[in-house]
């Protein structure tokens, strides 16, 4: 049936790599708990987030991300996953 509440329309813009740069829909209807209608997503040259709905990530020399909105990541020599910190709660976490 058109015209319902639970209609949905998803939008989808692109970067010039062709990802996904931002996600939009038309209704939240079907979205999970704390779900946004949309983000913003900011890109590097390695296919690395560097920005989530303006939040930073950052990442070392090695390609690892260190550093999203809530938790630290810790990698060894062998850039082998060692630690995870919290760093608070997330204040615009979603789950697509």
């Amino acid at each position: 049936m058109s015209g319902t509440t639970y209609d949905i329309e998803y939008g989808f813009r692109y970067n010039p790599a062709s990802q996904i740069s931002q996600l939009t829909r038309s209704n939240n209807v079907y979205s999970y708990r704390a779900a946004r209608p949309s983000l913003d997503y900011t890109v590097n040259g390695l296919n690395q987030y560097t920005t989530v709905a303006g939040k930073a990530f950052t990442y070392d020399d090695n390609g690892n991300l260190t550093q999203d909105t809530t938790q630290q990541y810790t990698f060894n020599n062998a850039n082998q996953l060692v630690r995870i910190e919290d760093r608070g709660p997330c204040e615009w976490c979603v789950v697509l």
